[in-house]
């Protein structure tokens, strides 16, 4: 049986709010589709993007300035694996 180890897999490795912007770095084990979706502090989705991805490290940045300011959630699903991250906003 083949292991995976863990720094193989699809990860969110940090989240960085700064400037009016989420900065997203990923960790891509295995390219395909994920769903990226980040839910405000009351549990509501406010952004959500499906990337097609190649493995290897990603950065994503997401304008985010309207927001109100609170806890919010980053999560990524795809390819057997989900990863979450929160964020203070």
């Amino acid at each position: 049986m083949l292991t995976v180890p863990p720094t193989a897999q699809t990860c969110i490795r940090s989240v960085v709010a700064q400037g009016g912007e989420l900065t997203i770095l990923l960790h891509v084990g295995e390219a395909g589709a994920y769903e990226l979706n980040i839910y405000s502090p009351d549990g509501q989705i406010v952004y959500q993007q499906t990337l097609r991805e190649q493995s290897g490290e990603v950065e994503h940045r997401i304008t985010f300035g309207a927001r109100t300011h609170g806890v919010y959630v980053v999560n990524l699903v795809g390819a057997g694996v989900q990863s979450t991250r929160q964020v203070m906003w």
